[in-house]
């Protein structure tokens, strides 16, 4: 069966920082962007020195370097509705969680909201943070250093997690995997 994930806004802002998208294939083996979340994407990317005309040319470019990222909307709109106003979600997690409900709720969701990640874990869905999948990209299979990985976002993305969580996931993933 085919490993599917659904990626969230922050998750693609901070692949997209690292130059580190192409790494998800390690782990998936489609990865599914819902259009609100491609739409934050544009327009809220916090990197003020890229123009918003260079993720619009990587967003129309994305499934000739990427095909396995593919861009998704099979949800209905009254659900993403009742995901917002029931769960108090922004828009691109609304449609994160719709797309995984019309997939049978079988993805893995991207996401590092916290409460988003708290709505997956109450309903018993797969979910992985951007800072879990970075700790697994160097500690499963090198293909990033961490440390560098983790400060490149703080200096690009107006990052905010504090050093204590940056090193409790790095630290929890290695004894996960070695």
């Amino acid at each position: 069966m085919a490993k599917i994930a659904i990626l969230d806004a922050s998750g693609l802002m901070s692949l997209y920082a690292l130059d580190a998208l192409k790494h998800l294939l390690s782990f998936f083996d489609r990865v599914l962007i819902p259009r609100k979340v491609e739409q934050e994407f544009l327009l809220k990317y916090p990197n003020t020195a890229e123009p918003a005309t260079q993720r619009l040319l990587f967003i129309e470019q994305q499934h000739e370097q990427y095909p396995w990222l593919i861009k998704c909307q099979e949800y209905s709109q009254d659900l993403i509705l009742l995901y917002k106003t029931e769960q108090g979600i922004d828009d691109g997690e609304a449609e994160v969680f719709a797309q995984n409900q019309h997939n049978d709720s079988s993805c893995t969701l991207i996401l590092d909201d916290q409460k988003a990640r708290k709505l997956a874990a109450k309903k018993n869905l797969l979910k992985i943070g951007t800072l879990k999948l970075l700790a697994e990209m160097e500690i499963r299979f090198q293909l990033l250093n961490y440390a560098q990985a983790v400060q490149t976002l703080y200096d690009k993305r107006n990052f905010h997690a504090s050093k204590k969580i940056v090193d409790e996931i790095y630290n929890s993933t290695k004894k996960d995997w070695l």
